[in-house]
């Protein structure tokens, strides 16, 4: 992964953490079709993740990304601020 910051990832992975809680990671990874993320890994501030591997877990999730990168804001999401590409759809933007 191009440009890791080893420290800004071990800030963060804590709080991957927190979103597991005490769920087996195998069983979490699975159920939430979080293929290819490696999870432990991120959790323990040694690998970052893609963005698109960021947006699909807050989605799923309904997980603030402000919350999960910076620590700020609240952990869960109102049901409907949770979708930028729904916001998007019901502006009608993003159908081309």
């Amino acid at each position: 992964m191009a440009n890791f910051d080893p420290q800004l990832w071990r800030e963060i992975g804590p709080r991957f953490k927190q979103v597991r809680g005490d769920r087996n990671v195998e069983k979490f990874l699975a159920d939430n079709d979080f293929i290819g993320i490696k999870w432990r890994m991120v959790e323990a501030g040694r690998q970052g993740m893609t963005v698109e591997s960021l947006v699909k877990v807050c989605q799923r999730l309904n997980i603030s990304s402000d919350w999960l990168l910076f620590g700020t804001g609240p952990k869960s999401l109102p049901r409907h601020q949770s979708s930028a590409r729904s916001r998007l759809k019901i502006l009608g933007a993003g159908n081309e």
